[in-house]
């Protein structure tokens, strides 16, 4: 996205001309409005709203101090020319001197230095983001097993919701200077208020205050709410930030969990008004866009975590509808007003009668950030749902599936389920996805949802298939697979419909393209990652062996039919393979030999192997990425494979 460097751009921008979430004109608007602000600040201060035509500002040690900084660096990713704008804002927060004795350290400490490091990648940061790190876990207790959050008399400990957006300086410090101790006092902090601050219907209070000396709960309060048992908004939103970005930082599922059980409760209350009023609960009514701006940000992170693909899609929807109304005449602020200033009707503490119906600079903060995120996120999808797979015979598994953490492995699959991936623009093929996992589980993200959603940007509508696992009965897994491709057949009418697997999801995949038994259960094409292909103990994977064959393991009638090398025939559907040569789970050979056999047969295929490179690589991007240096390659590689079709 080109840098957009002209005021008198943003000058013409009126509301109404970014209610279609036009990031570079927003991104323009935003630049203006930095500038704008910057003229009125002083080498000392930091703006805290605008009330009554007037700029009020705030020392450098205001728990908001963080945030103007952050502001200009997320109008300067978004495409404004804010950065410069960004680093003398930033200079101003690098005195760890001026950092708070209080929780909000992480607010001021990461909004602007931690993004000026992430930006830049200058180590001048490092020194204020460990600074703030090593106050922020000394306010750690054991007994209370919390951070303090004010420093009250010797006898309270209070700890407020608020307290969760600051464990990211305590995740992400921990990383960045390898201190696994700042990260588990961020978990323990996160478990504890999980425990303590939520009602059963997970909204939350906003302060707990403990005995410091025992670390019982003394009292259970909301002081911005409109009561103790009150529902106050922006609370809800730092809860399901806090955990939304906890789950991101430690991968645990407990936080997911707790995420989305916040956002479950707050979407009913945001369906009819975007905006939410300062408290669920009180009558009075006044919106508090600041509330807002955090649950969108939340809403467009979540939706990119979440094991559960038609939830994805919910969320990213509340997202942007909270985004859309945020962008509309009546909260964002035309060019030159506000004092510089974005958005307009914000609540701080409408009890105390501080900040009500203004501007606030955390408000600016998570609006961009939100905007920012949207702006990452993929062409939405038409529509995902789920599907029941009908099942004759059962595997004799009981009980409830049993999920692993990041990578939505699920294990004990007893009732086989398909995830529908419908792309806003179909171009009429559909591909069945077949997760990996040794035919013990499946991997229903890095090689299934990943994957369907990677396809959907191509225009390929996607099945995700969760096949039951063998438990004994080796032929259930591709009873599933053939019953899947019937399905598709049957109820979508598609150009071509193939099937995609990874590891022991390519072994079924395979199995699928060479065991088919009619025109209905054939694919028209196959992409096979990494598979599993022969049982042959010299090269097969024998976990996969072993749960597929069970006791029947070493029948060689069975070990014949299930090495697909030799089931390979001329009817065999055009393939599309790719491996890592250094794979040490499932050897090349598997590949090789299929390949080979279908060169044999005269079928088309491709084999794409790195040089080097782990097993599972998948769809996973990013940090986490296993492939970076070759994930564009396989990207082309698969996308002109794909257009040959």
């Amino acid at each position: 996205m080109k840098r957009l460097a002209s005021w008198f751009l943003a000058a013409a921008l009126t509301a109404c001309a970014t209610n279609n979430l036009d990031t570079e004109k927003i991104a323009a608007l935003a630049a203006g409005q930095c500038s704008v602000m910057e003229q009125s600040l002083t080498d000392v201060t930091m703006p805290k709203t605008f009330q009554g035509d007037t700029l009020v500002t705030s020392d450098l040690r205001w728990w908001c101090s963080g945030f103007f900084p952050g502001t200009a660096w997320y109008a300067y990713k978004l495409g404004g020319d804010t950065k410069e704008l960004a680093l003398r804002q930033t200079a101003k927060m690098l005195d760890t001197e001026v950092l708070s004795d209080h929780h909000d350290i992480g607010f001021q400490a990461m909004c602007s230095a931690g993004m000026a490091w992430k930006e830049t990648g200058d180590s001048l940061y490092l020194k204020t983001i460990r600074a703030a790190a090593e106050k922020l876990a000394a306010r750690f207790s054991e007994k209370t097993g919390t951070i303090k959050s004010w420093n009250w008399d010797e006898d309270s400990y209070p700890v407020i919701i608020d307290n969760m957006m600051n464990l990211e300086l305590l995740t992400y410090a921990s990383k960045l200077f390898n201190e696994p101790r700042w990260k588990e006092i961020a978990i323990q902090h996160a478990r504890t208020t999980a425990k303590n601050h939520f009602r059963p219907d997970y909204s939350c209070y906003h302060v707990v205050n403990y005995n410091p000396h025992d670390g019982t709960i003394i009292k259970k309060q909301t002081w911005q709410g409109y009561a103790d048992e009150s529902s106050w908004s922006r609370g809800q939103a730092w809860g399901l930030y806090g955990y939304t970005m906890m789950y991101r930082e430690t991968r645990l599922m407990e936080f997911l969990d707790q995420a989305e059980h916040i956002a479950s409760y707050l979407m009913p209350k945001l369906k009819d008004r975007p905006v939410p009023n300062w408290d669920f609960d009180a009558p009075e009514q006044q919106d508090d866009a600041s509330a807002a701006a955090i649950m969108a940000s939340a809403f467009l992170e979540l939706c990119t975590l979440t094991h559960n693909a038609p939830m994805a899609e919910e969320y990213r929807a509340q997202g942007e509808a909270i985004l859309r109304e945020l962008c509309s005449s009546k909260y964002l602020c035309k060019a030159g007003e506000c004092g510089g200033f974005i958005l307009k009707h914000s609540t701080g503490h409408f009890t105390a009668g501080s900040e009500v119906d203004v501007p606030l600079t955390y408000a600016d903060y998570y609006f961009l950030e939100a905007l920012w995120r949207y702006s990452q996120l993929p062409a939405a999808l038409k529509k995902v749902y789920t599907v029941a797979l009908p099942a004759d015979e059962s595997n004799g598994l009981e009980g409830k599936e049993r999920r692993r953490g990041a990578d939505g492995f699920i294990y004990d699959v007893s009732e086989p389920q398909m995830t529908f991936y419908i792309p806003e623009k179909c171009i009429g093929k559909m591909v069945i996805i077949c997760p990996g996992g040794g035919y013990a589980g499946v991997s229903m993200l890095n090689e299934g949802d990943w994957a369907a959603r990677w396809l959907a940007q191509r225009g390929f509508a996607s099945c995700v298939l969760k096949y039951r696992m063998p438990n004994g009965h080796y032929n259930i897994p591709l009873a599933d697979a053939q019953a899947a491709l019937r399905y598709c057949r049957d109820n979508f009418r598609m150009k071509q419909i193939g099937i995609m697997g990874f590891s022991a999801g390519g072994h079924l995949a395979a199995s699928a393209s060479t065991l088919f038994t009619d025109k209905a259960t054939r694919p028209d094409f196959s992409i096979l990652f990494y598979p599993v292909i022969s049982m042959d103990d010299e090269i097969t994977h024998k976990g996969s062996k072993n749960n597929l064959l069970h006791e029947a393991v070493s029948d060689p009638s069975l070990v014949e039919r299930f090495s697909l090398e030799k089931q390979v025939t001329a009817d065999t559907p055009v393939t599309f393979l790719t491996l890592c040569a250094t794979d040490n789970v499932v050897p090349q050979e598997n590949s090789i030999r299929y390949n080979d056999a279908l060169k044999a047969h005269g079928v088309p295929s491709e084999m794409v192997v790195f040089p080097e490179g782990p097993h599972g690589f998948g769809f996973r991007e990013g940090e986490s990425d296993t492939i970076k240096p070759y994930r564009q390659q396989l990207y082309d590689a698969l996308d002109k494979w794909l257009s040959k079709l």
